[in-house]
């Protein structure tokens, strides 16, 4: 069902959850994009997130500036 959307990766975080993603971008637009297609398809729970440096990670949304 979103195969087609790109390669979906795995991984079990430290409390039982498992995270999913698809894709690593140039631009937020190109993430966007791909965001909206997954919600169309069901995935209401979609987001973006960036890595930063240092390995931090935020979700776009948050206050990142």
């Amino acid at each position: 069902m979103f195969g087609d959307l790109g390669k979906i990766n795995s991984q079990l975080l430290k409390d039982g959850l498992t995270r999913f993603t698809i894709g690593e971008f140039k631009t937020l637009n190109e993430a966007e994009n791909l965001k909206r297609k997954a919600r169309q398809r069901g995935k209401k729970d979609s987001f973006i997130t960036f890595l930063l440096q240092g390995g931090e990670e935020i979700a776009v949304g948050s206050d990142w500036r």
